[in-house]
């Protein structure tokens, strides 16, 4: 079985390696995962391994976002 480490940021998909080794993916998928949590050009996004069966392999999907949150507007007093 052959393995690829994918990624959909801001609605761009991308396959950034393929892999017949299962923990090598694995290895990947968390390296890759932490990069994209600091990587802030973008504002949300899945990382996933798939199988050649374009399956999920063993749950390895993961969702980031960079969404900024509103700001609480302060009320003052008069």
């Amino acid at each position: 079985m052959k393995y690829a480490i994918i990624t959909v940021t801001d609605g761009n998909f991308l396959i950034h390696s393929e892999w017949s080794d299962v923990v090598g993916a694995i290895k990947a998928f968390h390296s890759l995962a932490s990069d994209l949590w600091n990587d802030t050009g973008f504002t949300e996004g899945y990382i996933a391994i798939i199988d050649s069966n374009l399956d999920i392999y063993e749950g390895y999907k993961e969702y980031i976002t960079h969404s900024a949150v509103a700001p609480v507007e302060e009320i003052t007093e008069e």
